[in-house]
């Protein structure tokens, strides 16, 4: 054996232990600490994050909002063309049954011209 022991009284020994149970709460304390400010921090966080979702989503639904009021106005200004595509279509109708008739009665008066004009020549 060394010629000098070391030995530890038994004071020595519980300020000792006392000392690491005291840094032991510290740090349980301190990681306590830290979570309780990790935790708060999140909480802040999400709160700020599903505030700006909420305005998102509010801003979305205005736009989606608007845009169905354009797609009803678009429909309308739609069916008001349809609506004047058929009147002038039936314009268009009416204007080739009244040319058929100018041309069979114009035919008819060169046919009835050509007539005369072989009885008269």
């Amino acid at each position: 054996m060394s010629d000098t022991q070391n030995l530890v009284t038994r004071n020595e020994l519980e300020i000792h232990l006392k000392g690491i149970d005291d840094r032991i709460s510290f740090n349980e304390h301190m990681t306590d600490a830290r979570i309780s400010a990790i935790k708060d921090a999140l909480d802040s966080h999400l709160e700020a994050t599903k505030a700006i979702m909420e305005r998102n989503l509010a801003e979305h639904r205005a736009i989606a909002s608007g845009m169905s009021a354009e797609v009803n106005n678009l429909r309308a200004d739609f069916n008001d063309l349809k609506g004047d595509v058929k009147a002038l279509s039936a314009k268009v109708d009416s204007m080739q049954i009244k040319f058929g008739w100018y041309l069979t009665l114009f035919g008819i008066g060169v046919g009835v011209l050509i007539f005369l004009a072989q009885k008269i020549f």
